[in-house]
């Protein structure tokens, strides 16, 4: 596991960091509310050459972006109460798909996704500063 501490203006190489240690296509972020988990997703994404508005799929649950005629789908599973919800949504079909799954609040789903994935785990130091630790 790689822990990396950050601030607000490094966020552009922590996301390039990121992308040059990833190997699976399923990530799941976890932090408390306002770490820094849809910034961080949205920075992989433009990194990635989205050309899309991402933002936090908190309400919709999933939001979809296109890259080099390929798919991201991410996640939001704050909302959800139970791993039936989730099941409903279809989540097996998405991340068998091959497409790149960005999983926020994914607790519920963790432990039953069998495919590769990674975790990234951010802390909050200060206002400025966040603790990211990567597997």
């Amino acid at each position: 596991m790689n822990k990396i501490i950050y601030g607000l203006n490094d966020i552009e190489k922590i996301t390039k960091w990121i992308l040059s240690k990833m190997k699976y296509k399923i990530i799941f972020l976890n932090g408390p509310i306002g770490a820094g988990k849809t910034t961080l997703i949205k920075n992989l994404c433009f990194q990635l050459g989205v050309k899309e508005i991402v933002s936090s799929p908190t309400f919709s649950i999933l939001n979809e972006y296109n890259y080099n005629d390929k798919k991201i789908f991410h996640f939001d599973f704050y909302r959800i109460n139970n791993f039936e919800e989730i099941i409903d949504i279809g989540i097996y079909d998405y991340v068998d798909s091959q497409s790149l799954c960005f999983i926020e609040w994914g607790d519920l789903i963790m432990n039953r996704i069998k495919t590769y994935n990674h975790i990234i785990n951010i802390t909050v130091i200060s206002d400025t500063q966040r603790e990211i630790s990567f597997k």
